[in-house]
């Protein structure tokens, strides 16, 4: 039961990670400078409040490859990743299994319980999402692009204006 409660603890703050970056990575967005936004935490919160003013503000997984003829492209990621949903759904799921909640719910003697396969769908689906990236920023001319470990070992990211 303990391992499990770290790793909730573990997921709840690589939730916010993940709000918090998406949050800096729409910074130019006039909404985003709000006094509400700039003290929010709650992942949830926030993801919700940037999906209002840019929908395609998720990142989405990508994979650079070589295609038959030689030339390298980018292609969406076929594998299950964490979708803004399922990024949601955990969060919520932490808040549940790290705080008592409510008086009705001791009352019943409510207790959660431990998933550790869960856990890990989690993780393999967040490593997913984020070791290559795409962030369509509000300028849909151009996207964030990070990679978390690049062939030389390092993490790089960059804007990229996107040829049409």
């Amino acid at each position: 039961m303990v391992a499990w409660e770290l790793a909730q603890l573990q997921i709840r703050k690589i939730a916010e990670l993940i709000a918090l970056g998406a949050l800096v990575a729409h910074g130019d967005v006039a909404g985003v400078r709000n006094a509400k936004l700039k003290k929010a935490s709650q992942a949830d919160y926030i993801l919700n409040a940037l999906e209002r003013l840019n929908p395609k503000f998720y990142p989405h997984p990508k994979m650079q490859t070589t295609g038959p003829d030689g030339e390298r492209m980018v292609v969406d990621i076929t594998q299950p990743y964490l979708r803004k949903v399922d990024l949601i759904a955990a969060y919520r799921e932490t808040g549940d299994a790290l705080h008592r909640g409510s008086i009705s719910k001791i009352t019943q003697r409510w207790e959660p319980e431990p998933d550790m396969q869960g856990v890990s769908s989690f993780l393999s689906k967040t490593k997913v999402l984020l070791s290559e990236h795409w962030i369509q920023l509000q300028d849909p001319r151009y996207v964030l692009v990070a990679i978390m470990v690049a062939q030389d070992g390092e993490t790089h990211t960059t804007i990229m204006g996107l040829v049409e």
